[in-house]
């Protein structure tokens, strides 16, 4: 299930943990998107890959989670582009969380769009 998070808390709390949060919010993302168009994503696995790749396999998932945000922008009738490419260059030129904030806000856009979805500040 999609979820409202804030993207300003997130870039601080990523700035201030040296990264660890951002690794914990592309779980995170990961996930909403594995149960929001229900496929296989594995956000535990990815992160294991992630580690064990030195890196590499994030931009394959910084790729498939925007293609994937694509999809359910679609799914829910939000008109958008896809950006997958963008979000894999700026992958590939260590801006992630630039990636990672533009990901998310398309996700709180369908949130706020949305009646069906939980506000977790409620």
């Amino acid at each position: 299930m999609l979820k409202y998070r804030n993207v300003v808390s997130g870039l601080l709390l990523s700035i201030f943990t040296c990264g660890i949060y951002m690794i914990y919010w592309l779980y995170k993302i990961t996930e909403d998107l594995k149960y929001e168009l229900d496929n296989d994503n594995n956000p535990t696995l990815d992160i294991i890959l992630m580690f064990v790749t030195c890196g590499l396999y994030s931009y394959y998932v910084f790729y498939r989670n925007a293609r994937q945000v694509y999809l359910v922008e679609e799914k829910h009738g939000v008109y958008s582009t896809d950006n997958s490419i963008l979000h894999l260059i700026l992958a590939i030129f260590g801006l992630g969380l630039v990636a990672l904030i533009l990901q998310q806000e398309a996700l709180n856009n369908i949130v706020n769009d949305n009646e069906d979805f939980i506000d977790p500040l409620s």
